[in-house]
């Protein structure tokens, strides 16, 4: 890449690199040790995102010639064609995100005005605005649901409502800088630091109801980037003043395994009657770790416990109804063994 500055990096599913720099992209197919040039055009190319089956989309953030452009490629970067282009060079392409759907949205940024963010159903070839003007907007991430959140300097992070324009501020009083979400839905944001605001990783466990600070041990207060390995391990970059910077990595995994167990309890008789209104336990050491009460249906669910060993105890709410002769029918085969005769 020689003297060029590289503003972005991404692995492609196959292994390949790409890498966006001032006006021009560059792709490395031997791990880094080499790399040519794949296009040639104004601006610095901040954003680039693979999407896997060759699909790749790459944004500027200052045209030199009057508009911010995003690139499409179906090749893994081989080649490309432009699919959109800004009003203006005071929009810059941010970011790229793709729903379970294939929709991919696109975040962009505002230096006076406009910016927000952006969709397409078809792979780029058309784009609608959704909304977030003047927002500052600097990173966009879908969860498994199909559901959007972006995050904006100085602003917030922001969940779309579905349709329209419209958007609900979740977190406000933050630089948001970038967001990563893990397979479990857990949202994670890094935040700069400045004067007014707090700076550092902030993390949701209930999809953006409320968030908190994670910083212990991080040796950083501001915070610039995010990723995560195959093992769930969270990874960051920032400073904390200006002689002070570096890498950090989470000191455990970040991804959750949310363990579910659940069934129907019955009555032993021919109908398999449910059960309703039965107390559940899961015991662990004669502590309980999770209860419920079976539906109408005598149907349980106990979700949200660690790994281990457990024992179960049920407690019927029902009154004694008395014994019946299918009741002693049912009670004969195990009391015959030790009875004398």
């Amino acid at each position: 890449m020689g003297d060029n500055c590289p503003y972005a990096l991404e692995i492609t599913s196959t292994g390949e690199i790409l890498a966006g720099a001032n006006d021009t992209i560059f792709k490395s197919i031997d791990n880094g040790s080499t790399w040519y040039t794949v296009y040639v055009g104004r601006g610095n190319w901040a954003a680039v995102k693979a999407f896997g089956n060759g699909l790749v989309f790459a944004g500027n953030t200052s045209g030199g010639s009057g508009v911010n452009s995003v690139l499409r490629s179906f090749d893994n970067g081989e080649t490309w064609n432009t699919v959109f282009q800004t009003a203006s060079n005071c929009e810059p392409i941010v970011d790229f995100a793709k729903a379970p759907d294939g929709t991919i949205y696109m975040g962009t940024t505002n230096y006076f005005s406009g910016g927000g963010v952006y969709r397409s159903p078809d792979n780029g070839t058309t784009w609608e605005y959704i909304g977030l003007p003047d927002k500052y907007v600097r990173t966009v991430i879908v969860n498994s649901a199909g559901e959007i959140f972006a995050g904006a300097y100085s602003e917030g992070i922001y969940k779309y409502n579905g349709s329209g324009t419209s958007w609900t501020l979740l977190k406000d009083q933050i630089c948001v800088a970038n967001m990563y979400i893990n397979p479990q839905g857990i949202i994670f944001a890094a935040c700069n630091y400045d004067n007014y605001y707090p700076g550092g990783i902030l993390r949701s466990e209930d999809n953006g109801q409320t968030f908190d600070f994670i910083n212990s041990g991080l040796g950083i207060n501001t915070a610039d980037g995010l990723d995560m390995d195959a093992s769930g391990y969270l990874y960051t970059y920032g400073n904390y003043t200006t002689t002070s910077a570096g890498v950090f990595k989470s000191n455990q995994s970040t991804i959750i395994f949310h363990t579910i167990l659940d069934g129907t309890i019955t009555y032993a008789n021919t109908d398999s009657t449910p059960l309703s209104n039965t107390h559940v336990k899961l015991m662990q050491n004669d502590s309980i770790v999770r209860d419920t009460i079976t539906n109408a249906e005598g149907y349980y669910q106990l979700k949200n416990f660690p790994y281990g060993s457990y024992t179960m105890e049920c407690s019927p709410a029902k009154p004694w109804g008395g014994v019946t002769a299918s009741d002693v029918l049912l009670y004969r085969p195990s009391i015959l063994p030790i009875l004398s005769i």
